[in-house]
């Protein structure tokens, strides 16, 4: 039997950090995570997948938008060409516009939604069908208009490869564009994106109208174009990374950039190149930067914020696989999720809901991904249980709460060193059907939530160790608070 004092280890409730060296993480904070959400004082498993819509044609969902009306809020989606509306558990085809590109830049505005790419002809829905894009502009060619956006009850549009950016009437759904070349203002490049930002939490006549540029350039504006436009500065920061590269957060507008998520607030203060200066957005800047330049030839990145988290989607293989970086925007905690379809990803009536790789639209609910398990995997910061004198870890028992069954591996990475974990696996929960004592026989059986506390077998010895957990099953609830390692002395260094 594993003898030893106990020490505690707390679960990573403060996420991940890949910003700070090994040596310098706090007990609380992680070197991975990944399908864990960090809620509070504990670690909860990650929302799953619930199949919301089907009949997609089979074909992955590159886009999901949300038609805002007066009286109607559809959500809308882009796979094999088609547009389809899929509130409903069967999608129905709105337009089969045979697109070759089914990834659109798309935005709500005045009872229409806008869908704009770059090589197809542009959108508009109105609530009940599809049509052409009722605006025009001279000199303009409507498939060249890639990005969409709204800003103090104006739309505005990107121009493919140009700096030259373009806007609607106030209020107009339809008319003549205006152009408004940023060529002559900024120091080179395209528009990539434009956005709305607010010095308070809402959408008003008080916005400023931001620019972002292919070259890491901001371009801030106050004013109607139409009468007051008055250029508030020119800031700078890391490239942006694709289209989708926008997002805001209350009054906060972020930028998903080549050297990870910045938010605007930081390029005006002069401190978006040091991850350090801006807080928790920053905390992971080095694997955002790595996950850029690994994937840099695929497309399919967004950022997209609902319901308090951020999601920066990272294609790994575009139209197949996608690894998502989590920021829970209440505490500051990162995460990794995987497992999930992250082409097409939006926030529909209070609900984030993911385009499926198979014709399949998803709400990002549920204990499982459509049937299949969620792997939970964390590799926590480096804790030294006894100071300068090496240490052997003999055993680990998990402070978790767990309906149903739960079974994998844990050890230690020591030293700084990371270690594979032993091949075998332990049954950390089981799933009890139980009636209550003094139930009257015949009573509903159900599944009693169990907390092992045992201690498993985990070896490990030196001066830092950092716990690997690896674990996985039909468990339809798993909360982890943190773990204790019986350990003894062996020695000073």
């Amino acid at each position: 039997m594993a003898t030893g004092t106990p020490f505690p280890f707390p679960a990573p409730t403060s996420g991940v950090n890949t910003r700070d060296g090994l040596g310098a993480l706090q007990p609380t904070e992680a070197r991975s995570l990944e399908n864990w959400f960090c809620e509070g004082t504990r670690l909860v498993k990650r929302p799953g997948l619930t199949q919301h819509s089907t009949g997609l044609a089979g074909s992955p969902v590159q886009t999901l938008a949300v038609y805002h009306g007066d009286s109607a809020q559809e959500l809308i989606a882009v796979a094999g060409g088609t547009i389809y509306d899929v509130s409903g558990a069967t999608a129905s085809s709105l337009h089969a516009g045979g697109y070759g590109n089914s990834r659109f830049q798309a935005a709500s505005f005045n009872n229409y939604l806008y869908g704009v790419n770059g090589a197809e002809t542009p959108w508009s829905y109105d609530g009940s069908s599809v049509g052409a894009l009722g605006f025009t502009g001279s000199g303009l060619t409507l498939t060249n208009l890639v990005n969409v956006a709204y800003v103090r009850n104006r739309v505005w549009f990107c121009e493919s490869g140009r700096a030259r950016v373009w806007y609607g009437g106030a209020g107009s759904i339809s008319g003549t564009l205006t152009a408004f070349d940023l060529g002559q203002v900024s120091a080179g490049g395209y528009c990539m994106a434009i956005g709305a930002w607010s010095r308070d939490a809402g959408d008003g006549m008080d916005d400023q109208t931001v620019f972002v540029m292919s070259t890491g350039e901001i371009l801030v504006y106050d004013g109607d174009p139409a009468s007051t436009f008055s250029k508030v500065g020119a800031f700078w920061g890391p490239e942006p990374v694709g289209r989708q590269c926008l997002a805001k957060m209350g009054g906060e507008l972020i930028v998903w950039t080549k050297a990870g998520l910045v938010p605007i607030t930081a390029y005006l203060r002069g401190i978006a190149f040091d991850p350090a200066a801006y807080g928790s957005f920053g905390k992971v800047a080095p694997s955002l930067a790595q996950e850029v330049q690994r994937y840099s030839t695929n497309t399919e990145w967004s950022v997209t914020v609902g319901g308090g988290v951020i999601y920066l989607s990272v294609p790994l293989i575009d139209g197949s696989s996608h690894r998502m970086w989590v920021l829970n925007t209440r505490n500051g905690a990162w995460s990794t999720y995987t497992g999930l379809p992250g082409a097409a990803i939006t926030e529909w009536n209070g609900a984030v809901y993911m385009g499926g790789y198979a014709g399949k639209v998803f709400s990002h609910e549920g204990q499982d991904d459509d049937g299949a398990p969620i792997l939970l995997k964390s590799r926590g910061a480096y804790l030294a249980p006894n100071g300068a004198n090496k240490m052997k870890a003999n055993a680990i028992a998990l402070d978790m709460e767990v309906d149903g069954a739960l079974s994998g591996r844990v050890g230690f990475d020591v030293d700084f060193n990371e270690n594979a974990l032993p091949g075998g696996s332990y049954v950390i929960s089981q799933a009890v059907n139980s009636t209550d004592w003094g139930d009257a026989w015949g009573s509903a059986w159900g599944t009693k939530t169990q907390v092992p506390g045992r201690y498993l077998g985990a070896l490990g010895y030196g001066r830092y160790f950092g716990l690997v957990l690896d674990v996985t099953g039909a468990a339809s609830n798993v909360s982890w608070y943190g773990a204790r390692a019986l350990m003894t002395p062996s020695g000073a260094l």
